[in-house]
């Protein structure tokens, strides 16, 4: 069973104690805890390279709290979803709808967006001087990697699609094709505030058909029951899509929800998430974009909590024991050859965020040879109330 690492920023060269110390100091609200050095070293001149690196860190984890404070991570990434194609650049994904969301929910922007330059602005304040190398690309792609998914399946005859944690996806309203029904799983408050919003921004439900909004709490209505009781055939093949989702988890909660969500899959399903990287999270690679991120987040209230070990091994390992096979597993670079077959990969400055991998597996009938089921979950309606809690937070994920 997979475990839990713990966020241990590394410096290049440094032990792991080491490491932990310069974490611990620079953890903590950026406003109050973050220290940041005198201002006539703003430029990281006259510093050692570890102490350049720390400063430029702690710098970028103040900038990503203090641009986020004011809105939920969702409200970030629905900035981020359209913005390659506002800025002309090749292979963006083909989500339209994301902006008309943005626009409603965040009139402000909507004003900016119009002036000269302010998208270039915004991808190097995130970018460059939070250090978030990749971040946009990272968001375009994985939205168009799960378009792709989608159509794939419903064109192989899957007619079942479930949206976990549904946030703003719009892909019930995009990719809907003959008979297959879409469902949207969330929080109850979550779900209304969906369809509100949705009323209110694509209201012709002729031309944008709706889904099955799932509102359920997990910690009372297991997923089951709650997919079930609106109308789901377990007996069917399905597609479950965790998109953004999974890392703010507590590990308990991961388990349990993909547990369940075996038990609930007829063969042929299929699954597909983004999965954050072990080795980032316990601190055996050392990323300034991944120690920026996860500090501002866990400031924010919204800690990085679960990974994965992101190699087919580590991944057939957890899941084959829940017949599931690994059918696809794409690496940051992998990814980027992909999608953005104009950009070269370079560890320095990655074109796309290097601790996210992306995992695409299918329900098998019987679990391989010898490969028996992990123990069950201590608890799982317990594992679900922890993931309805950190879900039900100040962003209602996918991000």
């Amino acid at each position: 069973m997979v475990t839990a690492g713990q966020v241990v920023p590394k410096e290049d060269g440094e032990p792991a104690s080491s490491a932990a110390a310069a974490g611990d100091e620079a953890s903590g609200k950026a406003d109050s805890k973050t220290k940041i050095p005198d201002a006539k070293k703003s430029s990281g001149r006259g510093m050692g390279k570890a102490e350049a690196e720390l400063y430029h860190e702690r710098v970028g984890c103040g900038l990503f709290w203090a641009v986020g404070k004011f809105r939920p991570t969702n409200y970030m990434i629905l900035c981020q979803r359209p913005l390659n194609g506002d800025l002309g650049k090749p292979n963006y994904n083909n989500d339209y709808i994301a902006p008309m969301f943005r626009d409603h929910l965040m009139p402000a922007r909507k004003f900016l967006y119009a002036l000269p330059f302010a998208n270039r602005i915004y991808k190097f304040a995130v970018e460059e001087l939070v250090g978030a190398h990749g971040m946009i690309n990272y968001v375009d792609a994985r939205t168009s990697w799960m378009d792709d998914i989608v159509k794939q399946a419903q064109w192989q005859g899957i007619t079942q699609v479930v949206v976990l944690a549904a946030g703003y996806d719009t892909r019930s309203y995009r990719l809907k094709t003959g008979d297959t029904q879409f469902y949207e799983v969330d929080l109850p408050q979550v779900s209304q505030k969906k369809i509100d919003l949705v009323d209110a921004v694509i209201p012709d439900k002729e031309k944008f058909p709706r889904p099955i909004f799932v509102g359920a709490d997990l910690a009372s209505a297991p997923l089951a029951e709650a997919l079930t009781s609106k109308g789901f055939d377990p007996s069917k093949p399905a597609l479950f899509t965790c998109e953004g989702i999974l890392c703010y988890l507590p590990q308990e909660a991961v388990d349990g929800l993909i547990r369940q969500m075996s038990d609930l899959a007829a063969p042929g399903s299929r699954m597909c998430f983004d999965a954050l990287h072990r080795d980032h999270m316990d601190g055996r690679v050392r990323c300034r974009g991944y120690s920026c991120g996860a500090q501002a987040l866990k400031a924010r209230g919204e800690p990085m909590l679960s990974s994965f070990e992101t190699t087919p091994a580590g991944i057939s390992a957890y899941f084959e024991p829940l017949k599931w096979q690994l059918t696809e597993l794409l690496s940051p670079k992998e990814m980027t050859e992909k999608r953005f077959k104009h950009l070269r990969w370079r560890e320095k400055r990655p074109p796309m965020l290097p601790f996210e991998s992306y995992v695409l597996l299918e329900k098998t009938a019987h679990a391989p040879e010898g490969k028996a089921a992990p123990p069950e979950t201590a608890d799982i309606t317990a594992s679900a109330s922890a993931a309805t809690e950190a879900v039900d937070g100040p962003a209602s994920h996918p991000i």
